[in-house]
């Protein structure tokens, strides 16, 4: 039988010619060959030479290779061969570029071409063996276009798969960049070449490392400002209760105001206690600036108190009165408040008309010149016991210490002094009268139970208010009362 060797293709195992398609004569399967020994692999895998299964594994991972030695997993670089063993864990993978990964593609592809190249030579050797033994001659011409053709076909397949890898394989990682901030004074850079020109990153393509553009000076500190601490504003005081002491008064009256004022700070402060009074519809206003008070503000919440003199040609009508407290000299207002209709001002009290008493002809000299006597001062006697003490501290209230001194019997006046007596009131700024009931009055005496509630200047401009109870043993004298013997003591 005559066998056409240039068409004809050979089994692995006993080198009979395959028919057209492509089975061996003799009827043995095509195999795969041991890569210990070349020795051809059963239909199980394993070498017949009785080798434990001896097909390549891939050196990353542990998977099979394929016939040409390709990973089944994709990786480079794998060609080892042995016995079956558990695959390798795979390192993490470092942060590669396009030109590392293209170096080892290349690397892989020739190692590929080597072992095919290798395979081919050992395939055609036995070939040729297991021909010259079945006297079958293989021309000359057929080995050099058969081992050519083996390495175009390696070549050509070790093309393709670098081709595929890097298009569709891992790419080169990322690394972010981190740009400096740029100095104070910009750096002069060397001229860039035009291997220093940008290209943008396409997928699959290998990208030239970044040039070092390195400034031919350093560039010089930039100063640090050192942020300053802002000064916090002072805590301002604050105004509480308020209260307006009589409510209802005629014009010429002394008001008191008191402030409840609160100090947030831990230390003492000065403010300004100032008072308005305004007139609706009439939209007149009362400003009594010359007792306005400067008083030392202390940590905490305290009381203060201040007068407000109604001027005698005041309005009657009701009044709305502000409170005001501002800083001492005048440009900052820290609080400030207003009661719509706070004071009711009444009409002056009508004045009693003098009465005068006809004086006997015969009490008139006729010979001697009698010199004019200073009209006297009309004095409206209190009907009530009660009413005279009301009236005595309502002068001392208004200041009028001579006439309150005149309300006083002789049994006071006598163990007093009129100087001892106005010293002891000397700062004294307001007093009111909140109660005052007759408890008994028989004849020329009267017992009256009586409240009073006095406001004092200490020392360090504080106001102290002091509640003060007690009776009044009043004497009548020439149709009047006289407030003649005290029992009073302080309740608060």
């Amino acid at each position: 039988m005559t066998v056409d060797v240039q068409s004809t293709r050979f089994c692995d195992r006993c080198g009979a010619p395959f028919n057209g398609r492509g089975v061996c004569l003799e009827g043995h399967p095509s195999m795969r060959l041991c890569a210990r020994c070349g020795a051809p692999l059963d239909e199980r895998g394993f070498c017949l030479e009785g080798h434990p299964v001896a097909i390549h594994y891939c050196a990353r991972c542990g998977a099979p290779l394929d016939d040409l030695g390709i990973c089944l997993e994709g990786h480079f670089g794998a060609v080892a061969a042995g016995p079956l063993r558990a695959p390798v864990e795979p390192e993490p993978e470092a942060e590669t570029n396009a030109e590392a990964l293209a170096a080892e593609a290349v690397a892989h592809a020739s190692a590929v071409a080597k072992a095919q190249f290798a395979r081919a030579a050992d395939v055609f050797d036995r070939v040729s063996s297991q021909a010259r033994a079945t006297h079958i001659e293989v021309p000359p011409r057929f080995v050099a276009p058969a081992i050519v053709g083996c390495v175009v076909v390696v070549l050509t397949i070790a093309t393709f798969l670098v081709a595929r890898q890097l298009t569709s394989g891992p790419q080169a990682a990322e690394v972010p960049t981190q740009i400096p901030a740029a100095p104070a004074q910009a750096p002069t850079l060397a001229p860039a070449t035009a291997a220093q020109a940008p290209t943008a990153a396409v997928p699959g393509t290998l990208l030239p490392a970044a040039p070092l553009l390195a400034p031919t000076q350093p560039p010089a500190p930039t100063p640090t400002a050192i942020p300053t601490a802002q000064p916090k504003a002072p805590p301002r005081p604050t105004l509480g209760q308020h209260v307006l002491n009589p409510t209802t008064a005629r014009p010429g009256d002394k008001l008191t105001l008191s402030y409840l004022i609160t100090n947030p700070a831990s230390s003492a402060m000065q403010a300004v206690l100032q008072a308005k009074l305004f007139q609706r519809p009439s939209n007149a206003e009362l400003d009594d600036s010359q007792d306005e008070l400067t008083v030392t503000l202390a940590p905490g919440s305290q009381i203060y108190q201040r007068v407000f003199q109604l001027p005698a040609a005041a309005t009657p009508g009701a009044y709305d009165v502000t409170w005001t407290l501002v800083s001492t000299d005048g440009s900052v207002m820290y609080a400030q408040v207003t009661d719509t209709g706070g004071l009711t001002l009444q009409a002056p009290a009508p004045t009693p008309a003098p009465t005068s008493t006809p004086v006997p002809a015969t009490q008139i000299p006729t010979a001697t010149a009698v010199a004019a006597a200073a009209p006297a001062v009309p004095v409206q006697v209190a009907a009530d016991p009660a009413d005279a003490v009301r009236t005595f501290y309502s002068l001392i209230d208004h200041q009028a210490y001579r006439a309150a001194w005149d309300l006083l019997g002789p049994h006071f006046q006598a163990n007093n002094t009129y100087a001892g007596w106005v010293k002891g009131y000397a700062t004294t700024q307001s007093v009111a009268v909140p109660s005052a009931t007759t408890l008994s009055q028989s004849g020329s005496s009267a017992t009256i139970k009586f409240t009073i509630v006095a406001v004092d200047r200490q020392a360090g401009g504080q106001l102290l208010t002091q509640t003060f109870a007690g009776t009044w043993d009043l004497v009548l004298i020439d149709g009047e009362w006289k407030l003649d013997v005290a029992h009073v003591s302080k309740i608060s």
